[in-house]
């Protein structure tokens, strides 16, 4: 079961849907919902955000993480001095962006 949303301009309207196949396509997703039958009836639905619970993501392998786990945390750096190592705190992920060859932090 996925979540779809679409802003409104007063709050989001949200529906819950069950997909029961899809494919990437382009930049997108096809997908075919169980409730509908035919693309006419869900028009209304192209370009909602797809969302489903937390719960329903696949485990990942130790050191991999989900971009939602990602922002919002610290991001701390180390300075090596003559002496000692500092850790110096270089900002906060507010975002992430893909761009083909490595994910950035932004």
């Amino acid at each position: 079961e996925v979540q779809l949303s679409r802003a409104q301009s007063i709050g989001r309207s949200n529906i819950c849907v069950r997909i029961s196949a899809f494919r990437k396509q382009g930049k997108g997703i096809i997908a075919r919902i169980e409730e509908y039958s035919s693309r006419e009836e869900v028009d209304h639905l192209v370009g909602c955000a797809i969302g489903i619970s937390k719960d329903q993501l696949e485990a990942l392998a130790e050191g991999e993480y989900y971009w939602m786990d990602i922002i919002g945390s610290r991001v701390v750096g180390s300075q090596v001095t003559d002496s000692d190592t500092v850790n110096i705190e270089l900002g906060i992920v507010r975002s992430m962006m893909e761009t083909g060859a490595n994910d950035v932090m932004v």
